[in-house]
Protein backbone atom coordinates (compact mmCIF):
# COMPACT_ATOMS: atom_id res chain seq x y z
CA UNK A 1 0.00 0.00 0.00
CA UNK A 2 0.95 3.21 -0.59
CA UNK A 3 0.84 6.39 1.31
CA UNK A 4 1.34 9.95 0.91
CA UNK A 5 4.07 11.64 2.34
CA UNK A 6 5.41 15.18 2.93
CA UNK A 7 8.61 16.72 2.13
CA UNK A 8 10.05 19.77 4.44
CA UNK A 9 13.18 21.76 3.14
CA UNK A 10 15.60 20.98 5.89
CA UNK A 11 16.73 25.22 5.90
CA UNK A 12 13.53 26.70 6.34
CA UNK A 13 11.25 24.05 7.31
CA UNK A 14 8.29 24.75 4.94
CA UNK A 15 6.78 21.75 3.56
CA UNK A 16 6.55 22.35 -0.07
CA UNK A 17 6.23 18.63 -1.78
CA UNK A 18 3.82 15.52 -1.71
CA UNK A 19 4.85 12.52 -2.75
CA UNK A 20 3.93 8.87 -2.57
CA UNK A 21 6.06 5.95 -1.28
CA UNK A 22 5.56 2.43 0.19
CA UNK A 23 6.71 2.40 3.85
CA UNK A 24 6.25 -1.36 4.18
CA UNK A 25 9.25 -1.69 1.94
CA UNK A 26 10.83 1.09 2.21
CA UNK A 27 10.38 2.16 6.55
CA UNK A 28 13.33 4.23 6.13
CA UNK A 29 12.80 8.03 5.68
CA UNK A 30 13.66 9.78 2.39
CA UNK A 31 15.18 12.60 1.12
CA UNK A 32 15.51 14.45 -2.18
CA UNK A 33 16.80 17.50 -3.36
CA UNK A 34 14.15 19.61 -4.75
CA UNK A 35 13.58 23.32 -5.32
CA UNK A 36 12.34 25.18 -2.37
CA UNK A 37 10.30 28.80 -3.46
CA UNK A 38 11.06 30.24 -0.13
CA UNK A 39 14.33 29.67 -0.42
CA UNK A 40 15.00 30.20 -4.33
CA UNK A 41 17.38 27.32 -4.39
CA UNK A 42 17.61 23.68 -4.84
CA UNK A 43 17.43 22.18 -1.29
CA UNK A 44 17.17 18.75 0.25
CA UNK A 45 13.68 18.22 0.98
CA UNK A 46 13.01 14.98 4.28
CA UNK A 47 10.28 13.30 4.96
CA UNK A 48 8.17 14.72 7.98
CA UNK A 49 5.62 13.52 10.05
CA UNK A 50 2.21 15.50 10.17
CA UNK A 51 0.51 15.92 13.10
CA UNK A 52 -3.22 15.45 13.48
CA UNK A 53 -3.24 19.58 13.63
CA UNK A 54 -1.07 20.17 10.68
CA UNK A 55 -3.21 17.88 8.64
CA UNK A 56 -6.46 19.85 9.87
CA UNK A 57 -5.36 23.21 9.18
CA UNK A 58 -4.37 22.39 5.77
CA UNK A 59 -7.13 20.91 4.93
CA UNK A 60 -9.04 23.99 6.53
CA UNK A 61 -6.56 26.43 4.05
CA UNK A 62 -7.50 24.52 0.89
CA UNK A 63 -10.88 24.80 1.88
CA UNK A 64 -11.27 27.97 1.96
CA UNK A 65 -11.25 28.76 5.47
CA UNK A 66 -13.50 26.38 8.56
CA UNK A 67 -15.38 23.75 6.99
CA UNK A 68 -19.17 23.75 6.64
CA UNK A 69 -21.79 21.62 6.82
CA UNK A 70 -23.94 21.57 2.85
CA UNK A 71 -26.87 22.99 4.88
CA UNK A 72 -27.26 25.43 1.95
CA UNK A 73 -28.45 23.53 -1.33
CA UNK A 74 -29.47 25.55 -3.95
CA UNK A 75 -32.75 25.35 -4.05
CA UNK A 76 -33.24 26.27 -0.48
CA UNK A 77 -31.27 29.79 -1.37
CA UNK A 78 -32.35 30.42 -4.70
CA UNK A 79 -29.35 29.54 -6.81
CA UNK A 80 -29.79 28.12 -9.93
CA UNK A 81 -28.11 24.71 -10.10
CA UNK A 82 -25.97 25.94 -13.25
CA UNK A 83 -24.37 28.97 -11.68
CA UNK A 84 -20.69 29.11 -10.18
CA UNK A 85 -21.27 27.99 -6.74
CA UNK A 86 -24.83 25.88 -7.29
CA UNK A 87 -25.06 27.13 -3.78
CA UNK A 88 -22.42 24.52 -1.85
CA UNK A 89 -21.33 25.84 1.25
CA UNK A 90 -22.31 29.44 -0.02
CA UNK A 91 -24.64 31.40 2.73
CA UNK A 92 -27.21 34.14 1.02
CA UNK A 93 -28.54 36.70 3.82
CA UNK A 94 -32.37 37.21 3.25
CA UNK A 95 -33.84 39.39 1.07
CA UNK A 96 -35.09 42.26 3.37
CA UNK A 97 -37.00 45.20 2.25
CA UNK A 98 -35.03 48.64 2.48
CA UNK A 99 -36.31 50.81 5.22
CA UNK A 100 -37.00 53.84 3.81
CA UNK A 101 -40.43 53.27 2.50
CA UNK A 102 -41.04 51.73 6.02
CA UNK A 103 -39.87 55.06 7.80
CA UNK A 104 -41.81 57.01 6.02
CA UNK A 105 -44.93 54.93 6.63
CA UNK A 106 -44.29 55.01 10.29
CA UNK A 107 -43.98 58.95 9.95
CA UNK A 108 -46.95 59.31 8.08
CA UNK A 109 -48.89 57.30 11.05
CA UNK A 110 -47.56 59.17 13.63
CA UNK A 111 -48.98 62.68 12.16
CA UNK A 112 -51.85 61.26 11.53
CA UNK A 113 -52.20 60.18 14.86
CA UNK A 114 -50.82 63.52 16.96
CA UNK A 115 -53.11 65.36 14.55
CA UNK A 116 -50.28 67.54 13.52
CA UNK A 117 -51.02 66.91 9.53
CA UNK A 118 -51.31 69.45 6.98
CA UNK A 119 -54.66 70.39 7.65
CA UNK A 120 -54.56 72.72 10.33
CA UNK A 121 -52.22 75.42 9.12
Amino acid sequence: MRDIIHLACNDCKNRNYTTKKNKRLHPERVEYRKYCPTCRLHKPHKETRWSLRDVIATWREKAGGRPRKRRYASSSIGRAADSKSAGWGVRVPPRVPPLAPVRAAAADRQRRSDGSGTQGQ
